[in-house]
């Protein structure tokens, strides 16, 4: 199965990249050894050129030597067929990787960064990871709805909370609420707080701070999950890193390692990772420290997490969950 977050096929992608790398000449910045600073001085896109790199390693074209130094190892062999499809980030790759980060081309938020095909990963989640009959349960990003139904379908009080819904209406039993979390967190308590595919859209700051506020709201023994690429362990994976640099300036991916240090610091604890095996994903649960303080009951809008960034404006992105 190819990656579900992408909506063209694999070969699309790759021919973006392929025609990155004759566009930009990368093979001959490399022939001799070239870090990511050397690379982002010489005029290339300095959020792009890593995630790029890793993926170019996977395929085997590049290694990491001494000195952080990147080396050419590709030869020139490029795939004959180019993929058809189209993404306006990945569209823009070849123009984007060799200039001034200054020279971005915004704008590219507010587009639809993932399919809708996350059928592989709500299933794995509702039938072998999470607690889900008769608890209630806030589905954060929700988009589509895909997971709220599924958990309204396994007997779970399903609250889906989005800036904008896709798809249609949801079905009877699941409450829908559209609204920015970063401005206004909805009542009440749950016992689970799901973020699929949702962080990757947001900044470490914001992040932390929704994170505390899913605490207060969080019941004593519940659970946040957090779902995503927290690894690169396949090709999916580290396209997906150079899928978000593209499409989402302001994004960024996480490893298992700085989400633990995010939970750390908004008062849980991670208790249980699991890794899908299909898709490659990464599921993390979250709980409340032990002693930590009583939960929050809402009433003051001022603890949202928009109030931790003392007047910091909080852009309404789009979830990366559908």
């Amino acid at each position: 199965m190819w990656a579900d977050w992408a909506s063209n096929p694999r070969e699309y992608y790759r021919s973006c990249i392929i025609e990155a790398l004759k566009t930009s000449d990368l093979p001959c910045w490399l022939a001799d050894g070239a870090s990511e600073q050397d690379l982002s001085e010489a005029g290339f896109d300095a959020k792009l050129v890593r995630p790029l790199l890793r993926v170019l390693q996977w395929w085997g074209w590049v290694r990491q030597g001494h000195a952080q130094k990147w080396y050419w190892t590709g030869g020139t062999t490029w795939w004959e067929h180019p993929g058809m499809g189209m993404d306006q980030g990945w569209h823009a790759l070849p123009k984007l990787l060799y200039r001034q980060a200054s020279e971005r081309v915004p704008g590219l938020v507010e587009q639809e960064v993932l399919a809708g095909r996350s059928e592989t990963l709500v299933n794995w989640l509702i039938g072998e990871v999470l607690p889900v009959r008769e608890k209630t349960w806030l589905d954060i990003g929700a988009g589509r709805g895909q997971f709220s139904r599924a958990l309204h379908a396994n007997g779970a009080h399903a609250v889906m909370v989005d800036v904008v819904f896709g798809g249609n209406p949801p079905p009877s039993g699941v409450h829908c609420i559209q609204r920015n979390v970063f401005e206004r967190f909805p009542d009440g308590q749950y016992d689970g707080i799901s973020l699929l595919r949702f962080v990757e859209s947001f900044p470490e700051n914001q992040v932390r701070a929704l994170l505390e506020t899913c605490r207060q709201h969080l019941k004593p023994e519940g659970v946040i999950v957090l779902a995503g690429y927290f690894d690169e362990v396949s090709e999916e994976a580290r396209m997906f890193a150079l899928h978000v640099a593209l499409n989402l300036p302001e994004g960024r991916t996480y490893q298992l390692a700085d989400l633990c240090r995010l939970a750390g610091s908004a008062e849980l604890v991670v208790s249980r990772t699991v890794r899908e095996p299909i898709l490659g994903y990464r599921a993390v649960m979250l709980k409340r420290e032990p002693a930590c303080e009583p939960p929050y009951h809402g009433g003051d809008e001022t603890q949202s997490p928009g109030a931790y960034h003392h007047g910091h404006e909080v852009r309404q992105r789009r979830a990366l969950l559908p």
